[in-house]
């Protein structure tokens, strides 16, 4: 089989058990099943679990006596239908896809799939399960890079959808030799699922397991924007790297123009009542958290953040105050971390000159470690 007929085999083919048979196979892929940890499980079960028990106890009201058991799992329904509410106002992609407002996803990927083409890329689409839940991604790799092992992938930010990004996005990844591995996050365009926390993590937490054992990369760049930097550090939270660290994988996270905590940045805007929200639904997305794990295990994290005098600006979007890298700075003692800051970066644009170079220094000396 040529490249040219990666996507376009008849066997609708998900990923084998053997590495032997990975190895051969994963540019035939249309589907990938993702593995799920037993606290995955667990918590998957215990969503079942509140879920019938509210439904029995609204039963209840008009047959029986309402049990303690039936209070705990309307408690727990309301937080999960709070918490995906939340998700929803702070992911607007993925309300538009919701409403059936994000039609132009399909002519844009048609669009952009054909301008990859042309220029040499090879563009796949894929189904990426974990937990039941369907995430869309896009593997995109030009013919000169895409068995070099190398790849980068992406959380883009809330107002995002990855089919509009595609060619841009493959093309700056190009420059170090890269290859693109983009996915949309919970209810955007072709993903199914909520957007609550844990969902907003394992789309691309499933991506890494791709990444990992279906191409089986040897060099992996997890980079996020914005509020992809959340969902990115989610993931992080609940990735195992064990298995890959062993297998000499490389690993470098890039934090691009996002904030600390979820709520920690929504309190900064809208009170520490709001804060107080998120945190007790769990509306939280926790970069903090992952940047200390990063640091324990030893992976270079890079964080791309606007700057200014006693952290009283914004970069248009996040304040400076809530922002990863101004909390980073105050945790201190953390160790393979690289600021790339300036008091010129905006949050919806290019970077400064200077920020895109450092960084393009950055990544290339990263993929030429063997």
């Amino acid at each position: 089989m040529t490249y040219a007929d990666m996507g376009s085999h008849p066997i609708n083919s998900t990923i084998a058990s053997s590495s032997a048979a990975v190895e051969q196979d994963w540019k035939l892929l249309t589907t990938y099943q993702a593995k799920s940890s037993s606290q995955e499980k667990v918590y998957r079960a215990v969503n079942i679990i509140v879920l019938g028990t509210a439904l029995y106890g609204a039963g209840a009201i008009f047959t029986g006596p309402v049990g303690l058991v039936t209070y705990a799992g309307w408690i727990l329904g309301v937080r999960k239908i709070a918490s995906t509410a939340i998700g929803y106002l702070v992911y607007p992609i993925a309300f538009e896809t919701l409403l059936g407002t994000v039609n132009y996803c399909i002519k844009m990927d048609e669009m952009e799939r054909d301008s990859l083409k042309k220029a040499g890329y090879l563009v796949k689409k894929i189904s990426v399960y974990k937990s039941g839940i369907k995430y869309d991604a896009a593997i995109i790799g030009h013919t000169s890079t895409i068995d070099n092992g190398k790849w980068t992938i992406h959380a883009l930010g809330n107002g995002m959808a990855m089919e509009c990004f595609m060619f841009e996005t493959a093309k700056k990844n190009l420059k170090n030799k890269s290859n693109t591995l983009l996915m949309n996050g919970p209810s955007v365009c072709e993903s199914g699922g909520w957007p609550t926390r844990y969902q907003m993590g394992a789309g691309f937490e499933a991506g890494i397991q791709l990444l990992e054992h279906g191409i089986r990369a040897t060099h992996i760049v997890m980079q996020g924007l914005s509020l992809g930097g959340g969902m990115m550090a989610e993931a992080i939270l609940n990735h195992d790297f064990t298995e890959g660290k062993n297998r000499k994988i490389s690993y470098l996270s890039i934090s691009d123009r996002t904030f600390s905590r979820l709520s920690t940045i929504a309190g900064d805007i809208a009170g520490s009542v709001v804060e107080g929200i998120f945190y007790v639904i769990d509306a939280e997305l926790d970069g903090i958290g992952a940047a200390k794990k990063l640091s324990h295990l030893d992976i270079r994290q890079i964080v791309i953040q606007h700057i200014s005098p006693d952290a009283r600006g914004s970069d248009g979007v996040i304040p400076d105050s809530p922002s990863l890298a101004h909390k980073l700075h105050q945790e201190g003692g953390l160790r393979n971390k690289v600021f790339l800051e300036s008091d010129e970066i905006v949050h919806n644009g290019e970077l400064p000159r200077n920020i895109e170079s450092k960084l393009n220094e950055e990544l290339q000396r990263f993929f030429q470690n063997s």
